[in-house]
């Protein structure tokens, strides 16, 4: 995953040539010139497993990703090196949502701690996420597919009413723009917050997609699939890494 020029895809296809019945390289860069992944499946011999190039596949894409590693149709092993930043969440939340289809997971990851210093700055905010001596960042783990049915169509249902009320004019000065961009916002804080209030109660809940309520208040416990760490924003169960 994250492949970059492919060398540890190339190493493997030799190193393991008997175990592996084919290499997938996968990297969201679609330009990156794999000219030598390409003469060397010309010269595979000695049953060396060829190497297929999946460039443009975005690693934070789970679902899709899971789709289609999934219809390879044989065991599967990862292998994730220098994976900066949520890229080491995505490949852990790949390998759990492909449990009993991928068996190994090699990570190396880096600038994680960095990650976890920014996720508990923006979950508990800038001072709060100071106190926490131990960060942690979520990551998704193994949902099964009536779990996954049921998260992918309160998915589409938040897509449509985002599409619906995208184009909502501004509660303030009529104009298509969000509140909190609005140039007639009043300085003071409780008349600001009285606004935000308004706005809000104008907005669908974001965990369905009705109107009528907030998604604090929600019934349904179906949620996006985002790197988030509380129940309401992120997967429906989550553990930390």
């Amino acid at each position: 995953v994250c492949c970059g020029k492919g060398i540890t895809s190339l190493l493997a296809s030799f190193l393991f040539r008997r175990e592996l019945y084919q290499v997938v390289a996968l990297d969201k860069n679609a330009s990156i010139n794999w000219h030598h992944i390409k003469a060397a499946n010309m010269i595979a011999a000695n049953g060396r497993p060829r190497i297929m190039i999946w460039g443009d596949t975005n690693l934070h894409e789970i679902d899709a990703l899971v789709e289609r590693l999934g219809a390879i149709g044989t065991t599967l092993a990862f292998i994730g090196i220098h994976l900066c930043k949520n890229l080491s969440p995505a490949a852990v939340g790949l390998a759990n949502n492909l449990l009993g289809v991928c068996d190994f997971l090699l990570l190396a990851p880096c600038c994680l701690p960095r990650q976890a210093r920014n996720y508990a700055k923006f979950k508990y905010g800038p001072v709060e996420g100071q106190r926490f001596a131990s960060f942690v960042i979520p990551v998704r783990i193994h949902e099964s597919e009536e779990d996954r049915k049921l998260r992918l169509e309160a998915n589409a249902r938040r897509a449509n009413a985002k599409r619906r009320f995208a184009n909502m004019p501004c509660i303030l000065c009529d104009e298509i723009h969000p509140i909190k961009k609005c140039s007639l916002l009043p300085c003071d804080e409780s008349e600001r917050f009285e606004i935000f209030r308004r706005a809000e109660d104008l907005s669908p809940c974001w965990r369905c997609g009705e109107l009528g309520h907030k998604k604090e208040q929600c019934q349904t416990f179906q949620d996006s699939g985002l790197f988030v760490g509380d129940r309401g924003e992120g997967c429906s169960q989550t553990t930390t890494a």
